[in-house]
Parts: structure tokens; sequence; C-alpha cells
């Protein structure tokens, strides 16, 4: 995976003194710390949000909260089913469905227009509106956001269950991706 590749590149540019060593990786740690407590529980990233769990697990949770929070966003507004061209529209860019910001993950349609510093036309994550962003998720890309999460690897997965877990718990749920 790439954050593996990342961690022996990094492991490999450690000073050879032990000390030195201990020292940098006391850094790092410190500094990963800091950015959980202050961006994950606020922000778009889904890092503890699902950290340690199975693939499976992580699976079966997702389905759970999506059950639940899907039977709220049912009783409140009719579910549809959008085509991909249909959701295209839903970037936040477009009048005549009220600028609304819909993101797609693992088929589940999400209203995420009450975050438009993620998702909005400046957001860091415009890139996932109006589209099955699922791909995107998994691979933690944005740049390369569609493709067929069948070729998702288990920890890819993993980290996309991780995102459909924070949409379900923060965005009503309006629909489902018509195939």
């Amino acid at each position: 995976s790439t954050w593996g590749t990342s961690l022996f590149f990094m492991a490999s540019l450690l000073p050879e003194s032990p000390l030195a060593a201990a020292a940098v990786v006391a850094g790092v740690c410190i500094a990963l710390v800091f950015v959980m407590k202050y961006f994950g529980a606020s922000s778009g990233c889904p890092v503890g949000a699902g950290a340690g769990r199975s693939g499976a697990a992580a699976h079966a949770s997702g389905a759970a909260a999506s059950s639940s929070a899907g039977a709220a966003a049912a009783s409140a507004a009719p579910r549809v089913k959008l085509t991909r061209a249909e959701l295209a529209k839903y970037d936040g860019k477009h009048e005549e469905v009220n600028n609304k910001i819909y993101i797609c993950a693992k088929g589940t349609i999400f209203d995420v227009s009450s975050a438009p510093g993620f998702y909005g036309a400046s957001g860091g994550y415009n890139c996932f509106a109006g589209k099955d962003a699922s791909w995107g998720l998994g691979k933690v890309s944005t740049t390369d956001v569609e493709g067929d999460i069948s070729k998702l690897s288990l920890a890819e997965y993993d980290t996309l269950n991780q995102w459909y877990e924070k949409f379900s718990s923060k965005y009503p749920i309006v629909g489902e991706l018509a195939e």
C-alpha cells in the first residue's frame, strides 16, 4: 500500500544513531497525535473512525450505522435513485438543484451541503462532489476519484468503510446510486 511504502521510505531516512532515531520517531509520534486529536474529530478525516478493525468488522459496523442513519433519513424525506449523470448536478454549482452537494459512497448518496468548506467549490474535497467517490475515498486520493471498488485492497476497502461510517454519522442519506 502507499502508506506501507511511505513508512519504509521514511524508516530508511532515520539517522544511524539509535538516540537520534528515537528522537525523530518520538517527534513524529507527537505530531501524529496532534494531527489526529486536532483534525480527526471535527474534519472530514476518517482517522480513528474505526481504525484497527478488520475489513469485515468495519463493513458490518458500516452497514449497521447506515441502516440506523438510513431509517432516520427515510422517515424525514423520500429516498431517490440517481444515475451518475443526475448525481453530477449535485456538485454545489447548479441552481436548478438549489446548489446542493451530494457525495456517493458504496452506492449510498449523502447530502453534504452542510459542509461547503470541505465539499463546496473552494473546499479541499470538492473533487468528490457530485460523484461516486468510493474509489477516491478508499485510495485516499483527490486526483484519482472514480474507479472500480472491487479492485481496492482490503486496507483500502477498510478506509472506504471508515469514510462511509463518517458520512453516515454526520450527513443525511438522500438516496442511492442507480446502476
